[in-house]
């Protein structure tokens, strides 16, 4: 059945959190409530046993937490709360649903800034975006792609895993077929520009958690955290406007061709007319710190595949 495309209103703000125990407002990287002290539980991506967020190495599997990687800080005592006109779910069938965030036009600075590692390779650019987007809330799933396309390409398998093994040209097929599901607007891959924008949801940092690797650790998968490996979406803490897993676990393909940077301002850009590799955003599990960073680049061929490729949906109703 044809869906009906999405209307939007309101301001855009920061998720807030409240503790389940006493409702208090809280910050999703606190580890306890600062008035009833209930502490906040993370989950071990290992074996899943719920463990406490002080903890260095899980009770049961003992794998090592916090910095070594692998403990989740996704609060179960912490319910976000979001406004339901910002978000919608296309129904792909057998309950399955692909959940989308409103992202609002704005105007930021694109690329590295001039206090960052790669700051001297002076990007940094104004962007005007004046066009809002609905973007996946997660990069898509390995059962979100299956209920579409029949197959799972897949090298690490799991329903809520990203799907990876999918080429540029792959995604199109998927993007075709998810538009006959809608009565209008349409789904593609988001452009470079829309995707950093999307990621850094109004903050100027390396990530949009920090600057750090312990920053990093709290928004995603990297080398250091993954251990070889891709992780269940919306494990790690989402930006501002609700997106998950923009830092690590895939890399995430972009409509652009790879190009220089335009030097000038710039306004709803596509990228290159032309080019012969396809820009990539995100890094990946298999990524080191500064290729996850909001501004870090990377492109291949649109046939190529890999554990570490993925993609996230744009949905745009002009």
């Amino acid at each position: 059945m044809r869906q009906k495309s999405p209307g939007h209103s309101g301001q855009n703000t920061a998720p807030s959190f409240k503790c389940a125990n006493c409702g208090e407002t809280v910050k999703p990287n606190w580890k306890v409530c600062p008035v009833c002290e209930a502490p906040f539980i993370a989950k071990c991506p290992q074996c899943g046993e719920d463990t406490k967020a002080r903890w260095k190495f899980c009770p049961v599997c003992g794998m090592g937490l916090k910095k070594t990687g692998t403990a989740v800080p996704v609060p179960p005592l912490a319910v976000a709360e979001s406004a339901s006109e910002k978000t919608f779910a296309i129904d792909l069938g057998a309950g399955i649903k692909l959940e989308l965030v409103w992202i609002p036009p704005g105007t930021f600075m694109m690329g590295f800034s001039p206090f960052e590692e790669d700051g001297s390779k002076k990007t940094q650019h104004e962007v005007r975006l004046t066009r809002g987007f609905w973007m996946g809330k997660y990069p898509v799933t390995q059962i979100q792609w299956y209920q579409v396309m029949g197959e799972n390409p897949s090298e690490f398998k799991g329903r809520r895993l990203p799907v990876e093994h999918v080429s540029w040209a792959d995604c199109q097929v998927l993007l075709k077929k998810l538009n006959t599901k809608v009565e209008k607007g349409h789904f593609r891959l988001p452009t470079e520009a829309e995707w950093e924008y999307a990621c850094r949801a109004g903050t100027m940092t390396s990530f949009y958690t920090g600057d750090t690797d312990d920053d990093l650790d709290e928004a995603g998968w990297f080398d250091d955290n993954s251990i070889e490996q891709t992780y269940e979406v919306g494990l790690k803490r989402p930006n501002a406007w609700g997106l998950y897993d923009m830092h690590g676990n895939v890399c995430e393909w972009c409509q652009d061709w790879y190009g220089e940077y335009s030097h000038e301002p710039e306004t709803d850009p596509t990228g290159p007319s032309s080019g012969s590799v396809r820009v990539l955003r995100g890094g990946a599990w298999k990524y080191d710190l500064s290729g996850c960073r909001s501004a870090s680049r990377s492109a291949c061929d649109p046939t190529a595949r890999g554990s570490f490729i993925g993609m996230r949906v744009v949905f745009t109703d002009h």
